[in-house]
């Protein structure tokens, strides 16, 4: 009977692995990184993101102080801008931006003793079939 018990927990156990091994699912693939550190001025931030082909990319703000912060996109390599739309705040908050093409930053403006960091995620749905 003790036999018996070990090789059931020892077949559980198994199958716990397969499955958490294999998933079956779908999973995520992130890359981060940090697009302004402390920034104490107007203007736009010192790093960009391309995440083309992610399913998001999540930009992260933190403000300190008084300023306004939107993002802005480019669909021609950075030659032009356009501000997201529902971007443009004034309190820390994070934003997250479906099917992104392009390079993104952030741009700070109104700047009264500000300390403005702003950190990415890009996200990419994997399925894995075996």
């Amino acid at each position: 009977m003790r036999n018996q018990v070990v090789v059931l927990m020892l077949l559980v156990l198994a199958v716990v692995v397969s499955a958490a091994t294999f998933n079956h699912g779908s999973s995520s693939a992130v890359k981060t990184g940090l697009l302004a550190s402390s920034q104490a001025s107007d203007g736009a931030s010192v790093n960009e993101v391309i995440c083309d082909g992610a399913a998001s990319v999540d930009v992260a703000t933190a403000i300190s102080g008084t300023a306004t912060v939107i993002i802005e996109g480019s669909i021609d390599g950075g030659t032009t801008r356009f501000t997201v739309s529902g971007s443009s705040h004034a309190v820390s908050t994070r934003l997250t931006i479906l099917n992104p093409i392009g390079p993104y930053r952030t741009n700070v403006s109104s700047c009264a003793g500000c300390l403005v960091t702003a950190k990415y995620a890009c996200v990419w749905r994997v399925n894995r079939t075996s």
